[in-house]
């Protein structure tokens, strides 16, 4: 049975004979009603404060879920982006070693040809010597023979 304040302001009893001394009886009415209405009180103050945490709670709760989302969004962000970066060094990586290889494989190729140029012009040069030490011989010895001849 809910009781109100109110109700125990109002309550009234029947007067019997030895009965309860009435201004004890009024007296301790009067005393559950303060404490009712300081308990009815405490509860309103403590529903208020309950419903208030209640609306911090759900507020942190949809700040953390929007955290957990910003959080989700950015690390697959991040991920993109690396794997962006890292397909690119790859790419990068296969350019500079196309590139290399390409280098490499030129440098041989002018190697060949260079010392076969070097060859080509040492065997000329041989041949000039040989020519001209034969012409040399030649006309040392024509020399010679005019000398001796005379």
């Amino acid at each position: 049975m809910k009781i109100t304040p109110v109700e125990l302001r109002n309550l009234k009893f029947r007067t019997v004979m030895r009965g309860f001394d009435p201004k004890e009886v009024q007296a301790y009415i009067d005393a559950c009603t303060k404490e009712i209405e300081r308990l009815l009180l405490e509860n309103k103050e403590y529903s208020e404060k309950l419903e208030h945490y209640q609306k911090i709670e759900d507020t942190v709760k949809e700040t953390l879920v929007t955290a957990q989302e910003a959080t989700k969004q950015l690390k697959e962000s991040a991920e993109k982006e690396a794997k962006v970066i890292i397909d690119g060094a790859k790419q990068k990586k296969k350019e500079i070693e196309f590139e290399y290889a390409s280098l490499v494989s030129k440098r041989e190729v002018f190697l060949v040809e260079f010392k076969a140029l070097l060859e080509s012009y040492l065997s000329l040069v041989e041949k000039k010597l040989a020519t001209e030490t034969t012409e040399d011989t030649e006309k040392s010895d024509r020399e010679k023979t005019e000398k001796m001849e005379e």
